[in-house]
């Protein structure tokens, strides 16, 4: 019988080898390399040895009486996979190498090969031996395959669901793999129903699989009486043979996995004290420095690791990473593209360097890195969509709204969804093409997220844009129903509160938002009293912008300054701080703060716009030029850049040049009402400008003033409360001597905003002529 014992034991390892090859070739095809420089792929038992799980498990559980063979275990850069599908497959592979192990080792049982051992025909030979084997060996890949696919931390089928899990849900689950395998033991030993149904599940397969129990139990008494001896010699095979080094770098990849870096660098620095040319220990030192924020250090691990393993696309990889973390663009693409000539299949190397090119607007270069990443991995939803951006900027917009639509497939929860909203708003498309487009995407996602008020937010202010208020204020209140409901539960998170009151704001509930903004700032100031040195810039943001709210300007520039001295990449807070000044007036002060948003994001329009803004209000007309063309080179379907450009043209009394931006403005947003009015200004200006221009059809005054008149009618017809419109037309009225239909025009104006037009009606030259019209007397009273 101690053959049958020695054959299960064989049998076992090469087992063993087969699943934790299954989970290395998986990995090794979805993007970690490594495990081949780490001999994952060999076969060789001593490659996947692991103290805890080959050798102190097995006594402890033969010491209870149970089946103590050795286990194995593979170590997996789960970064270096491309998503969580593979990530999800990785587990997967070690239990259904397992399942086709048991399949093909059952052949000999299907066909009934068996059947001479089972009636005594086939005498004393070998096969007594082997099929009792192979039988319990079937067995035993059943039972591993249903224990392996319990959901508990550590084993394959709560890795198969780890990926999926929510970010926060994550850190506080980490601690939990150290004691799966105890939770293990527990549930086995002290649940006896559940150990009772895996091995009645185990006999039900093995049926399927026509395995005779008779021959599982010859095997299964066969192996008992020399298991202790056999397996005793197999620890101590394995522990003689074991790789103390290997040990070492386990237990320091084991620290970097549960976030103790401090930990894991003392392993790591003993294992690089000990063998200085180990690659493995130089890359895993380099990268806990890196966890750690000791950049500089981890670039001199990773270059010795690279005098050892100059071929390591992985290395390079993670070199390209840190590059890119202390800003330096040209040595991270350098390393990126490093690794690429090392591994021709890294697409995240090539996706690295089309984030770095799209950063610095080298758009064409970025678009072809981020198409080959495609070409080598096409269902990655963040390449797509990092695509996408690269078209925008392209100002290829079809292409772009297409690799949207593509990310937001393969991934509804990435922000593609949004980009893709704030595109479709921005393009110019008819009405009811954009209502369409617009609805379906949101359609969609509270699909998946019914509960989200983001979403119900982000959908009334596409309504409200929409000019369809009913629906806006619909979708307010159903995102507030369910904000309200979070408050209740959390009703010391000042983040709720501050979100609330922007709903209330919203449906013009204004002492209720003031309540639950006032609620906000005090959680919020009471929470950095307490944290005091701890404090996050972004706690100090959020406080910014409740002041602001509460109308307490000064304080809150003093929260922004506070978030911008812990994290001066917060460009969000300089730019808060740049509205203030601009309400404020203070547009010196306004100037000075975007231009320290644009330093670090050169290539925001929407900064570039602000700042031609500023620089009219400053009468800087020629510089608030500059700053719209560079928003315009940007992305030139935004109808508001020309808007702003032809206005520092218009004070320029540049009205030919300013007429053509507020053309461009109307071509690219046909119903903007401001567009058509700003460009029946342009047209007024230049007719009466006429007479000192050369003769040319363009120039006709008529014909200009009329062309004015149909711009304004536009203006009016896509907003009727639109007073400047209804002013302007009086204006053309007046100077075409139609005193009737200007006085008609006139008094729709008073009626918007009586006060304003009252004023400038009585100031204004155009309308010198009506001024002895009785009824303009009657108006002005």
């Amino acid at each position: 019988m101690w053959i049958i014992a020695v054959l299960i034991c064989l049998g076992w390892i090469v087992s063993l080898c087969l699943h934790e090859f299954g989970h290395a070739i998986t990995a090794y095809w979805g993007g970690d390399k490594s495990v081949k420089e780490k001999g994952y792929l060999t076969l060789n038992p001593l490659k996947y040895t692991d103290p805890g799980v080959s050798l102190l498990m097995p006594l402890l559980i033969l010491m209870i009486g149970g089946i103590a063979l050795p286990g194995g275990a593979v170590y997996i850069d789960h970064q270096s996979l491309r998503d969580r599908k593979w990530e999800s497959a990785v587990s997967v592979a070690g239990p259904f190498a397992d399942m086709v192990i048991a399949v093909v080792l059952s052949i000999p049982f299907i066909f009934g090969w068996h059947n001479a051992i089972l009636d005594g025909s086939g005498g004393d030979s070998w096969w007594m031996y082997i099929y009792p084997a192979i039988a319990y060996v079937i067995n035993l890949n059943i039972f591993v395959v249903l224990i392996n696919l319990l959901p508990i931390p550590g084993l394959d089928g709560f890795g198969i669901i780890a990926p999926w899990l929510p970010r926060q849900i994550k850190p506080r689950i980490n601690w939990l793999y150290r004691y799966g395998i105890w939770i293990l033991m527990g549930l086995l030993w002290f649940v006896p129903p559940l150990s009772r149904g895996l091995w009645e599940i185990t006999f039900m397969l093995g049926n399927v699989l026509q395995v005779p129990r008779e021959l599982i139990f010859v095997g299964s008494e066969g192996f008992r009486q020399y298991s202790v001896f056999l397996v005793l010699g197999l620890i101590g095979f394995l522990w003689i043979f074991r790789d103390k080094n290997k040990d070492q770098y386990r237990r320091g990849s084991q620290l970097v996995s549960q976030g103790k870096y401090d930990q894991a660098l003392i392993k790591f620095d003993a294992l690089v004290q000990r063998q200085p040319d180990n690659p493995d220990a130089l890359f895993m030192q380099g990268y806990t420095l890196y966890c750690l924020g000791r950049y500089d250090d981890a670039l001199t691990a990773y270059a010795r690791a690279l005098e050892f393993q100059p071929n390591s696309a992985q290395i390079y990889y993670y070199q390209g990473i840190l590059y890119q973390e202390v800003a330096d663009a040209a040595a991270a693409i350098a390393s990126f593209t490093r690794a690429i000539q090392e591994n021709p299949e890294d697409t995240k190397s090539w996706q690295k360097i089309a984030e770095l090119q799209f950063a610095q607007q080298a758009n064409t270069e970025a678009l072809t890195a981020i198409n080959q990443a495609l070409e080598l991995e096409p269902n990655q939803a963040a390449a797509w969509e990092l695509k996408a951006d690269i078209l925008k900027n392209l100002h290829q917009t079809t292409e772009a709204i297409a690799a949207y639509h593509q990310a937001f497939n393969l991934n509804p929860n990435s922000t593609a969804w949004i980009k893709l909203v704030k595109l479709y708003e921005q393009i110019h498309t008819p009405a009811q093409d954009q209502t369409e487009n617009l609805l379906a995407i949101y359609t969609r996602k509270l699909r998946l997220q019914p509960h989200n008020p983001e979403i119900w937010y982000r959908q009334g202010i596409s309504y409200n844009k929409l000019q369809r208020p009913q629906e806006a204020a619909t979708s307010y209140q159903q995102g507030l129903a369910y904000l309200t409901h979070q408050t209740k539960r959390h009703p010391r998170n000042p983040q709720a509160w501050l979100e609330q009151a922007k709903y209330l704001e919203k449906i013009h509930r204004h002492p209720e938002a003031e309540t639950a903004y006032q609620q906000a700032a005090t959680l919020l100031e009471r929470k950095l009293q307490r944290q005091q040195q701890q404090s996050t810039a972004e706690d100090w943001y959020e406080y910014g912008l409740i002041l602001e709210k509460i109308q307490q300007p000064t304080p809150a520039i003093t929260a922004y300054t506070q978030a911008i001295a812990l994290d001066p990449k917060l460009e969000q807070a300089a730019y808060q701080i740049t509205l203030i000044h601009i309400h404020n007036q203070a547009y010196h002060q306004a100037l000075t703060s975007c231009d320290q948003v644009l330093e670090n994001r050169p290539t925001d329009s929407s900064m570039w716009w602000l700042r031609g803004d500023i620089l009219i209000k400053l009468e800087k007309y020629e510089q608030a030029i500059a700053a719209c063309d560079r928003a315009i080179k940007l992305f030139p379907e935004f109808y508001g850049f020309w808007l702003s450009r032809g206005t520092a043209l218009y004070y320029l009394h540049q009205y030919t040049d300013a007429h053509a931006a507020y053309d461009t403005a109307t071509q690219t947003q046909p119903e903007s009402a401001k567009a058509w009015n700003y460009k029946a200004l342009a047209l007024i200006k230049l007719a009466q400008s006429a007479t000192d221009l050369p003769v040319s059809p363009v120039f006709d005054n008529t014909k200009l003033l009329n062309d004015a008149m149909i711009a304004l009618e536009k203006a009016i017809k896509i907003n009727p409360n639109y007073g400047d419109a209804w002013y302007n037309q009086a204006c053309i009225l007046a100077l075409q001597n139609n005193h009737y239909s200007a006085i008609i025009a006139l008094t729709q104006a008073i009626k918007i905003e009586p006060e304003q037009y009252r004023y400038l009606a009585q100031q204004d030259q155009d309308l010198i002529n009506l001024h002895q019209h009785p009824d303009f007397n009657k108006l002005m009273k």
